[in-house]
């Protein structure tokens, strides 16, 4: 977090640290030698305007990220390049090939199925829009993590009705109508595709079970039986 701080260009103090962090000037200054025996190249300008920073040359350098900050990542790529979105795809297939290197390879195979894995539609409906919540009820993150890894997961789901239902679910694909997402999934309940908005997903508990990949024709065709009401 100090690094992140230094690093974000503006000149800045010790006082102004300690503030930020919630820790004493002393921790803030014995921190900041540390990360000097570590070679960082921190600036420090005395007198009036003066403060600490980072080296105006000083790149991002190594970058580690937990595992899920790397799902969220690699995920982001991929709707982004879904999407099209030519302002930020001039990097993303370098990104994406350096994350995968980190991962197993049967994760691999995995990364390289996200961007087939991730649909995109129309934008949602007036009838959807109306009682939308962006707010995610459920740990999202565990959400996407069974999504990438291909394991089921047992949700607790409001229909539309208000009902709720327990269900056994294989998240094959996500779905997108701007801006609600949904869950395209295998439903072992009903033995059929279902759609789950993810606002309307209450709680969520891994299966730990793997999955593979169904027929995608399944799929849009599904896609095609509900894209009114949806």
């Amino acid at each position: 977090m100090l690094t992140a701080l230094l690093a974000a260009g503006s000149i800045t103090t010790v006082a102004d640290l300690a503030m930020e962090l919630g820790v004493s000037p002393r921790t803030v200054s014995r921190d900041i030698e540390l990360l000097r025996t570590r070679d960082l190249p921190i600036d420090a300008d005395r007198g009036r305007g003066g403060g600490l920073r980072l080296h105006r040359n000083w790149s991002v350098g190594n970058v580690h990220l937990q595992y899920r900050e790397a799902i969220d990542v690699l995920l982001g790529l991929a709707i982004a390049e879904k999407l099209g979105t030519t302002l930020f795809l001039g990097h993303t297939r370098t990104v994406r090939h350096k994350l995968a290197a980190s991962f197993s390879a049967a994760q691999r195979d995995k990364i390289r199925l996200l961007r087939k894995r991730v649909l995109v539609g129309a934008r949602a409906s007036d009838m959807v829009m109306s009682n939308y919540r962006p707010e995610i009820r459920c740990d999202p993150g565990l959400v996407l993590e069974a999504f990438f890894e291909m394991k089921r997961l047992e949700i607790w789901y409001a229909g539309a009705s208000g009902a709720r239902t327990q269900r056994l679910v294989e998240p094959q694909y996500l779905f997108l109508n701007w801006p609600v997402w949904y869950l395209l999934a295998w439903d072992h309940l009903r033995a059929d595709v279902r759609f789950f908005r993810l606002d309307r997903i209450h709680r969520v508990r891994s299966d730990n079970t793997g999955f593979r990949l169904r027929e995608e024709k399944l799929f849009r065709a599904a896609i095609e039986g509900v894209a009114e009401t949806i």
